[in-house]
């Protein structure tokens, strides 16, 4: 926990012991890091009740030598108090770095609403079970304050109990939602414009994080991206992650992978212009290819209508990335065209330079004027797709 960190750490404390829990978080605290300690009344202290209940009444006596009343030594009853002084004994708190420390800490009883859904950390040289011999006595930081006043742990109690029981619910309600969606992608039928190729791909929708080896995920209804990364050629070691990892293979290689994509593509651009015509009475081009760095693991294809007004389609990184006249965008057919010239070499040592297009103004693909901002420009793309949606209709 040494290491320097922008976000505050959230510790559980229950099951630490508070001397060593103390002793971590107050120098987690002077190398500048937040920490957030919850719980507290569930800490542990070594020795049994009764000899720590005889220490703490000896700290309780402890009075200022001449006047009492003129300020301290203060004795704290509540759990989050006493571990919030442990620790300010281990922090040099008059001096200026010590004074800063001692802002970056925050201490509870119990898990306050704000920190409930969040992930919290233990510290493992500090836990109980880890440090202290099996069989020695240990008493809980709740018990003993609760001794010497504290009046608020039947509050605590039943505050956890409902937070228990209610995070106790929503695990059951994710785990059997998380079991009827598998269930429901296991035995979705098919797509019929995409049983030829079932046996080649197979798809799920929206979730290009959690991407299975073989995958066709369909974004909408007018684009579409194909995902392969199987092994080619019986290698079964041979993973195919990019279009310049494509073509620095053997020309097998990569003629066996443009011919699958191929056969997908076919498929699906007949399946989106059919959805076209049914929909607006009409077909416009559809566009098929490569990004030339990708942005994710696995050799995919791009198949996009070309009036670029998905939804997936938020900045102008996504829109650049997919215009047609920019060559960060490697058509299929260019790509097929530079394997039969025998200028792959070429093609590979320009992909990489291309992702600086990405940086380049909004310019509409359709008229090359620049727009502000990708509100504008969806706006003069929706216009110019309703017009000739409306012609063609007429």
């Amino acid at each position: 926990m040494s290491t320097y960190s922008a976000a505050p750490v959230i510790i559980d404390a229950k099951g630490h012991l508070m001397g060593r829990l103390a002793s971590v978080v107050a120098k987690h605290m002077l190398n500048g890091n937040k920490v957030v300690v919850v719980r507290c009344e569930e800490l542990n202290l070594s020795g049994g009740f009764f000899r720590r209940k005889l220490d703490y009444m000896k700290f309780m006596r402890l009075r200022h030598l001449v006047k009492p009343s003129k300020g301290g030594p203060f004795h704290h009853r509540a759990p989050s108090r006493i571990f919030l002084k442990s620790v300010r004994g281990m922090i040099p708190h008059k001096l200026a770095k010590g004074a800063a420390a001692m802002q970056r800490i925050k201490v509870f009883e119990g898990v306050p609403p704000l920190y409930q859904s969040k992930k919290k950390m233990v510290v493992p040289q500090a836990l109980r079970v880890l440090r202290l011999k099996p069989g020695r006595k240990y008493c809980t930081l709740k018990r003993l304050s609760t001794e010497f006043g504290w009046a608020h742990q039947d509050v605590v109690d039943k505050l956890e109990a409902k937070r228990k029981a209610k995070g106790a619910a929503y695990h059951e309600r994710k785990a059997a939602a998380t079991k009827l969606r598998a269930n429901a992608v296991k035995d979705a039928p098919q797509n019929a414009k995409l049983a030829e190729f079932a046996a080649l791909l197979s798809y799920s929708d929206k979730n290009p994080e959690k991407l299975s080896k073989d995958e066709l995920v369909l974004y909408d209804d007018n684009t579409l991206t194909i995902y392969d990364k199987r092994p080619f050629n019986g290698d079964a070691d041979l993973q195919i992650n990019s279009l310049d990892h494509l073509l620095s293979q053997s020309h097998d290689i990569i003629n066996s992978v443009l011919e699958a994509f191929d056969r997908a593509i076919t498929d699906a651009e007949q399946s989106i212009q059919e959805e076209q015509m049914r929909e607006y009475g009409r077909h416009w081009t559809v566009n098929k290819g490569f990004h030339s760095v990708p942005s994710m693991d696995g050799i995919h294809l791009h198949v996009i209508s070309n009036d670029l007004i998905s939804d997936r389609l938020k900045n102008k990184k996504h829109y650049n990335s997919f215009h047609p006249t920019k060559s960060f965008f490697v058509h299929f057919d260019d790509v097929v065209k530079a394997v039969e010239d025998g200028s792959t070499d070429q093609l590979r040592r320009s992909l990489k330079a291309r992702e600086e297009l990405l940086k380049d103004p909004l310019q509409s693909h359709l008229d090359g004027k620049t727009y502000a901002n990708i509100p504008k420009l969806k706006r003069h793309l929706v216009e110019h797709f309703e017009s000739m949606t409306s012609k063609s209709s007429k």
